[in-house]
């Protein structure tokens, strides 16, 4: 049978991986929405007739990626929480209950915060990267 810190272990770990997986269709969502916005302007750039599609095109671009930025930030900081609650659970146990486990059995609590936090970047510049772009866009 599990005990307490091994079953709160396995949540916040299912719940990890859960907000990870959404970052990335978020990101995924994003580059392929993004591709053909611009995909788009440049094909519209060539067409005298479809001038409203010169600024409804670069619009539609900043406001989505604006919305992703906002959305993948809080996924990031809803990361940073689990990973905090996962560690606090494990400084609440007392030394006997720590040396009952193998810490190698539990990756999440080994990992850097230094380098958790570079993982987050990415996935929170690489949206505002394409609402500076678009706001380029004239």
């Amino acid at each position: 049978m599990e005990d307490e810190f091994v079953k709160s272990y396995n949540r916040y770990c299912r719940q990890i991986d859960k907000e990870d997986e959404l970052v990335d269709k978020r990101i995924n969502w994003l580059f392929m929405s993004q591709s053909l916005l611009f995909a788009a302007l440049g094909l519209s750039s060539s067409i005298d007739s479809v001038q409203i599609l010169l600024l409804v095109i670069p619009w539609i671009g900043f406001w989505s990626s604006l919305a992703i930025t906002l959305t993948v930030c809080s996924a990031s900081m809803g990361l940073i929480r689990y990973r905090w609650l996962l560690r606090s659970a494990w400084g609440n146990l007392t030394d006997d209950e720590k040396n009952k486990y193998n810490i190698d059995y539990f990756p999440q609590l080994k990992r850097s915060n230094i380098i958790i936090s570079f993982g987050l970047i990415p996935g929170m510049l690489i949206p505002i990267i394409f609402c500076l772009g678009w706001s380029m866009v004239k």
